[in-house]
C-alpha cells in the first residue's frame, strides 16, 4: 500500500473546484471522512500499527490509541 500510494500518488485531479459547490458553498471536501482515500489510508496503516504494537507487547490500549493517530494522520496526509 505504502508503495502503491508513492508511486501512484499524486493529489492534483485538475478538478479545480477546491471543495466549492456550484452556488460557492463549502461542502463536505473539508471533511476526512467524506473521502475513500482517508479511509483506506486510515485502515491500512491503522490496522498495520496496532498489529504491529500488539506484537510488540504494548497494552490493548496503548495499541489502540497507537494505531488510531497513525491511521488518522496517514488518511489526512493521503488527502
Amino acid at each position: 500500500m505504502l508503495l502503491a500510494s508513492l508511486v501512484l500518488g499524486g493529489k492534483d485531479t485538475g478538478h479545480g473546484g477546491h471543495g466549492h459547490t456550484a452556488d460557492g458553498d463549502l461542502g463536505l471536501a473539508w471533511a476526512p471522512v467524506a473521502s475513500l482515500r482517508f479511509w483506506v489510508f486510515l485502515l491500512t496503516f491503522g490496522g498495520g500499527a496496532g498489529l504491529a504494537l500488539d506484537a510488540l507487547g504494548s497494552s490493548a490500549t496503548i495499541a489502540a490509541v497507537g494505531a488510531g493517530v497513525i491511521g488518522w494522520v496517514a488518511g489526512e496526509r493521503s488527502r
